[in-house]
């Protein structure tokens, strides 16, 4: 038998915040995390830890997980982590020109020298916060003339009592060292900020023997203002598509569960309500898509003429997978709108849109439920599991799922986390895990930049459960982003203010704003 050791999650999601202070991001599927996401007014920082199993492989390839691989007399782990900020390098999106030229946020400056570089080691028990940074010159290209440069901190790193390694989010910093305006949603000029991404790695050590673990990636993206509001697609939906697409074909063939396939994306869907105006008209209480009404739920999980009925009549409304959409800010024409948001960039032909829609496999997957070819197991939502209760044979694929679906798979615009890029299956080596020759921030580096320029530009009909657009207040319904200035000014206004926005948090069955700050 041969032994091999992999980095679960194999992508780990860390977010920026102000705050010393910081929090475990969700490691169980079922068991979101809660608050309070402030400490004396400040966004705590998001972290992600990450964790080694080992696997062993018999002589046909088949492998079985054996167990948990942590610090101890006989065992040392040696951890070391890149976090790299490509923007400001970066072309400008969110299309690409038809003819192939490529156009730079940044012309006419040395392209390597705008690459925000990182990197730390870290080993032992209870290592305390360690971080990475890197340094942006923008240098001219004609005469080697620096015209400004910053420091950037672009993560910490720590460990747990047992030696895991725990990548945290940087302190939310933005600026230009050029004391350039903000002018645009994406592509600004002089500008950088602290989103990044990179490869985590490990060494293990093991009775003298050293041994090497199969890579993850760390990526460090803005905060998640409603956290257990998830979207209609998800970061985890898009490389379970790429899985079956290009990986494992199988899945295609496998029959859904409507617990564990269906009833989430009818649960996202109706959970909209919180946090925009336009899903509230279609999913809140009394209407057709109020998919969480009990009575509602009992008939959409049977397998029954009614059932089948009312899952005919949701399918119909789906929007088409690979729809071409006319500008990239389009809505879904009637009747197939589901999901309603705009149009994002076509992953496939970037200087074309595309109108939202689930994923091929999603989209199957509905289809085979409205013809009555599903699992008919509905027994109640899923109890919250903590991590520590996941049989070992489990916790791997539950690192995966709680880390990605946290974070939206479209529609890209760019995004928020990453970009289209999570779509395409040259970025994976294997499922859910990145391609190792890819550098690092590459998933990162197409975003808006500053970030802050995108969120508050993009409200509306883009990622709402990610940036709410309205919010349930004690006041009653208000616009989540109020008080930021419109007009030139909200660029600044968003900029100096998205560590005062509140968070979206349950409350009963109810989600209502919690922890929200003054704006200036």
């Amino acid at each position: 038998m041969e032994k091999i050791y992999r980095i679960y999650p194999p992508i780990g999601i860390a977010r920026i915040g102000r705050s010393d202070e910081w929090f475990i991001g969700p490691e169980s599927p079922t068991r979101p995390v809660e608050g309070p996401f402030k400490e004396n007014d400040q966004i705590k920082k998001q972290g992600c830890r990450f964790r080694i199993y080992e696997f062993e492989v018999d002589e046909f390839g088949g492998e079985e997980i054996t167990c948990e691989v942590t610090n101890s007399d006989s065992v040392k782990i040696r951890w070391d982590v890149q976090l790299c900020n490509r923007k400001a390098a970066s072309r400008r999106v969110p299309n690409e020109p038809a003819d192939g030229l490529i156009n730079r946020r940044n012309e006419g400056y040395i392209q390597d020298a705008l690459i925000i570089n990182g990197f730390g080691e870290i080993s032992g028990e209870q290592q305390q916060r360690d971080r990475i940074s890197g340094r942006i010159q923008f240098i001219r290209e004609v005469d080697n003339r620096l015209d400004g440069e910053a420091e950037v901190v672009l993560g910490y790193i720590e460990t747990d009592s047992d030696g895991r390694l725990i990548v945290l989010g940087g302190d939310g910093d933005s600026g230009s060292p050029l004391s350039r305006p903000i002018v645009e949603f994406a592509n600004n000029p002089g500008w950088y900020d602290d989103c990044c991404d990179g490869p985590v790695g490990a060494i293990i050590e093991i009775d003298g023997q050293s041994v090497e673990a199969e890579k993850a990636w760390a990526v460090i993206a803005s905060p998640a203002y409603a956290p257990e509001i998830f979207n209609v697609i998800t970061w985890y939906d898009q490389a379970r598509n790429v899985d079956a697409e290009f990986f494992n074909p199988i899945l295609k063939t496998i029959q859904p569960s409507f617990t564990y396939d269906i009833y989430p994306i009818l649960k996202r869907a109706a959970l909209l309500k919180w946090v925009s105006g336009t899903a509230t008209g279609g999913h809140g209480q009394g209407r057709p898509g109020d998919f969480l009404d009990a009575d509602a739920l009992e008939i959409l999980a049977e397998n029954s003429e009614q059932g089948n009925t009312r899952a005919r009549h949701i399918f119909e409304r789906l929007m088409v997978p690979n729809t071409q959409a006319p500008n990239f800010q389009s809505i879904p024409g009637a009747p197939e709108n589901m999901p309603l948001l705009y149009s994002g960039v076509d992953p496939m032909d970037r200087s074309q849109a595309q109108f939202a829609s689930l994923t091929p496999l999603q989209y199957s997957m509905m289809e085979k439920w409205s013809e009555g070819d599903f699992v008919e197991d509905w027994e109640g939502e899923r109890l919250p599991v903590e991590f520590s209760d996941i049989p070992l044979v489990d916790q791997p694929d539950a690192l995966t799922e709680a880390a990605l679906s946290g974070c939206i798979g479209g529609p890209f615009f760019p995004g928020i986390e990453t970009t289209y890029i999570m779509t395409l299956p040259e970025t994976y080596d294997s499922p859910y895990r990145i391609n190792q020759t890819v550098p690092a921030g590459y998933l990162t580096e197409l975003m808006a930049v500053p970030w802050q320029a995108d969120f508050v530009d993009c409200g509306a009909l883009w990622w709402p459960a990610q940036r709410p657009v309205m919010v349930h207040t004690a006041n009653g319904v208000e616009e989540f982003s109020r008080g930021i200035p419109s007009g030139r000014r909200r660029y600044s206004g968003m900029l100096r203010n998205w560590n005062e926005l509140g968070f979206v948090v349950r409350d009963g069955d109810d989600f209502i704003e919690s922890e929200r700050g003054i704006i200036d």
